[in-house]
């Protein structure tokens, strides 16, 4: 793992990008919308392919009732260290950066075009799936993460809704977007950010007790989606969405293999998950040994279709899920007109790039 220097932080903060012709880009369908951002599919004219574009206005006007004045420089600032994340990185599983524009007060960002679908909604889609294909999703999603952690960043976003497919082929391979959260490796990171879910117990606990967190971060969230892929339904869990109760069990560690949901589960997948949710962060399963790991490695394929098990507690937990995030999206918004850096990022980021699929 590379720890960036001072002058490899600074670079990677640097807010000047060379300015491109705007009109190298048609805009097509809207795709999706986040507050004061529009992700449209759009067709690269100049290289003859589509991409999305991320359009977000940073206008004073589009953050008029929310203080304070400069929020559009905040906006800017966190643009742009996303986007100079992704243009140094380059791995077949992550989401490429093209391209940025600015153009008076709205920047443009061109990234590669996933148009296969979100990991559950594709689940969902194919009507069927198996141990062996849920391990193949997580083996890319290792690789590409052990790169980013090599290379000297931290993803801390790793969730279903970051986790697309290419296209519509049962081969497809993934992608992982988003990198909003995303920053620098440090000896001592504090932000309390991402998806509570999806989020270790050091994470949690990083502004009270000072201690800070490591890339470990990512392989806990890489066990949250594990565990959900094999039974349908979170490890932590509160039925009134309680982020507090959540956050409690998150710190336990207390999570369960119920019975009957987990009972056709391979041993080898239950000991992948645990390995990846062990609240001690220098305990926990890493990501070179997880790739090594006899489930990932699958030499005796779990073929038996898990489906039909899961496909009802899998499309609860999407509803609700997305239910939540209509609300969080919104407190988002509010967060980054009012606090600081530290504070926007408790709540799902409206300043990430993402690739937004139809």
């Amino acid at each position: 793992m590379n720890r960036k220097t001072p002058q490899q932080r600074e670079d990677s903060r640097k807010t000047s990008f060379e300015p491109l012709k705007s009109e190298k880009y048609y805009l097509l369908n809207r795709l999706g919308d986040g507050g004061f951002c529009e992700v449209f599919k759009a067709k690269d004219l100049e290289n003859n392919q589509y991409v999305a574009i991320k359009r977000v206005d940073r206008s004073k006007r589009a953050f008029a009732k929310y203080p304070p004045k400069d929020v559009e420089k905040k906006v800017k600032k966190l643009i742009y260290r996303e986007a100079n994340i992704m243009r140094a990185l380059n791995h077949p599983n992550l989401i490429k950066f093209y391209d940025m524009v600015e153009d008076g007060e709205e920047i443009f960002i061109a990234m590669q075009l996933a148009e296969g679908g979100e990991l559950f909604d594709r689940i969902i889609k194919r009507g069927k799936f198996t141990e062996k294909d849920a391990a193949g999703v997580i083996a890319q999603v290792i690789t590409a993460i052990i790169y980013m952690h090599d290379k000297g960043y931290v993803h801390r976003d790793i969730k279903p809704e970051n986790i697309l497919f290419d296209n519509n082929n049962d081969d497809s391979k993934i992608y992982i977007t988003d990198f909003g959260l995303s920053r620098e490796i440090e000896e001592k990171m504090l932000t309390n950010c991402g998806t509570v879910d999806y989020s270790a117990p050091e994470l949690l606990k990083s502004k009270l007790t000072k201690c800070g967190y490591g890339p470990e971060v990512d392989n806990w969230s890489i066990g949250v989606v594990s565990y959900i892929l094999l039974c349908g339904y979170p490890p932590f869990y509160s039925s009134s969405q309680d982020d507090g109760e959540i956050k409690k069990q998150i710190m336990a560690g207390t999570y369960h293999f119920h019975h009957p949901h987990w009972d056709n589960i391979s041993k080898h997948a239950k000991s992948f998950v645990a390995g990846l949710l062990t609240v001690n962060p220098a305990e926990r399963l890493s990501l070179k040994n997880a790739l090594e790991h006899p489930w990932i490695k699958q030499e005796s394929p779990i073929t038996a279709d898990i489906y039909p098990l899961i496909e009802a507690r899998l499309k609860d937990t999407i509803a609700k899920q997305r239910w939540r995030c209509l609300g969080l999206a919104a407190e988002a918004v509010h967060l980054l007109a009012v606090h600081s850096h530290s504070l926007i990022e408790r709540r799902p980021s409206l300043m990430a790039i993402p690739v937004v699929t139809g």
